[in-house]
């Protein structure tokens, strides 16, 4: 990517985002609703859920003090935290507004990269690229992460614009270590290889007690030397950057000054091309074309695109080409077509996907006024929805709302046509008063504000009701002579 901006002279921004201890900050509420949005099986969520609320920790210092519970962070060690720290990622990503972002390529906008906790935010504008961080990074805050400003760095080939994140500048660096290998517009490859070699001395000389000591076999020194500093030396070889002259790079590397030589061009394979076998009138190739944007989407078994919810099914011997679109948002709504090369000519189909974009709204008005002691009753409906949510998650203030009927909290929720999800809240206190919002997996919120009023509160609210109430009715009685006096004089 960084070799092609610069061929074409196409500016290009990459924001490398670095969280702050990523996996000890999400909280565990993000957790359960990002794997329950993304299809796993709630008993599997239930039974993750149990394990990590039985996770309690003390501190010692000068003396062990009390257990506390872990309300926060993925358990260190586990093979399960990488899944469920990418589930919260991807919880997040889907709530930003990426579309139309980033890089363009093939008619598709690229605007991250992620592996694990390793992001990288693509723009070619810098103003774009800031509100991509800031947005990320409000959003990050709802799980519980928050980005380390001093740790994100920018990488660019254009005009260095200060951007903020949380009113801190982020840094420009002209070369950065991302996934192990360093990036830089300049003088990639040669500050790739000096730094592989670095790092394969440094290796070396941890190694010098051993390498000294003469009553070690030289067969292990040598063992060591092959499987470390060569390896790590030589690493580089393997994706150097393609080079029209064929450059040798000495690489002095061993003990006693060893020396080897690493050849540092290669041949990018040149266009996949398929030579069709003529057995008219079967097809010789099918491919599927989005018709918004002309886009070939797929050509045989093979994907032009880089959105990796696209896939075509096929088997072998099989005469069914089928696209296959996941996780499908609002965006992938238009026309596609099957095109079918034969031997006589090209048949094509079109094919109509309507997106239906399911609706929630919670009933009654925007605000909802209830005395302290009794009842909150709250009833939230999904519409449009092709198939019937079978969950229906419960906010208040942005937080997940944990169902327990000792505490008196209740959901009752009946999937249908018109899916019903009703939340009630016995012996409503002031702690109860605030935003509340429902959504299912593929809706956006609804929302309601909840007052949850004592004596004198409500006594306001009724003289507030009541003066507003006359008002209206002096307003309405206003309007009426008027009207009559207006009727006379015609």
């Amino acid at each position: 990517m960084i070799e092609k901006t610069n061929e074409y002279g196409i500016k290009l921004y990459m924001c490398f985002i670095d969280y702050t201890k990523a996996f000890d900050s999400i909280h565990h509420y993000t957790i359960w609703s990002s794997l329950l949005e993304q299809g796993i099986h709630p008993k599997y969520v239930s039974i993750i859920k149990s394990v990590y609320t039985k996770c309690k920790a003390r501190v010692r210092l000068e003396k062990e003090g009390g257990e506390f519970p872990i309300n926060r962070g993925a358990r260190q060690g586990d093979p399960l935290s990488p899944k469920i720290f990418t589930a919260v990622l991807e919880h997040i990503f889907r709530n930003l507004e990426l579309e139309r972002k980033g890089l363009k390529i093939d008619g598709e906008y690229l605007s991250h990269l992620r592996f694990a906790d390793d992001i990288v935010i693509f723009a070619q504008d810098a103003n774009d690229l800031g509100i991509m961080v800031q947005e990320l990074a409000q959003e990050s805050k709802k799980a519980g992460l928050f980005v380390n400003t001093s740790k994100t760095k920018i990488l660019t080939n254009s005009d260095k614009i200060d951007i903020q994140v949380d009113g801190q500048n982020i840094e420009y660096v002209e070369d950065y270590i991302y996934l192990g290998q360093s990036v830089s517009f300049e003088n990639c490859t040669e500050k790739e290889i000096h730094r592989r070699v670095a790092i394969a001395w440094k290796k070396y000389w941890s190694f010098n007690e051993v390498m000294k000591n003469k009553e070690i076999n030289l067969k292990i020194k040598k063992k060591l030397f092959e499987d470390f500093c060569k390896k790590i030396c030589f690493l580089i070889s393997y994706a150097i950057r393609a080079s029209e002259d064929p450059t040798t790079y000495n690489v002095r590397c061993g003990p006693g000054g060893a020396t080897s030589a690493s050849s540092g061009s290669w041949r990018p394979h040149s266009p996949w091309r398929r030579s069709p076998r003529c057995s008219p009138p079967q097809a010789l190739l099918v491919s599927w074309v989005r018709r918004r944007d002309w886009h070939i989407i797929s050509s045989g078994v093979f994907m032009y695109t880089n959105d990796e919810r696209f896939q075509v099914l096929h088997s072998e011997g099989s005469d069914d080409w089928i696209l296959q679109i996941k996780y499908v948002q609002k965006r992938d709504n238009g026309t596609y077509e099957c095109q079918v090369s034969l031997g006589s000519g090209t048949l094509s189909r079109l094919v109509h996907l309507h997106i239906v974009v399911p609706e929630a709204f919670i009933l009654g008005a925007d605000e909802y006024h209830v005395d302290a002691g009794s009842t909150i009753n709250l009833v939230c409906i999904i519409e449009k929805s092709p198939v019937p949510p079978q969950y229906v998650f419960w906010y208040h203030n942005a937080r997940m709302i944990n169902y327990d009927a000792t505490r008196g909290v209740s959901v009752a929720t009946a999937p249908g046509a018109r899916t019903q999800s009703a939340l009630r809240i016995r012996g409503a206190a002031p702690a109860h008063s605030g935003n509340y919002s429902c959504r299912a997996a593929n809706t956006e919120p609804a929302h309601i504000y909840v007052y949850v009023s004592e004596g004198s509160d409500k006594m306001a609210a009724t003289l507030s009701r009541n003066a507003s109430s006359s008002q209206h009715s002096w307003l309405t009685h206003l309007a009426i002579t008027v009207a009559a006096i207006l009727r006379n004089c015609l």
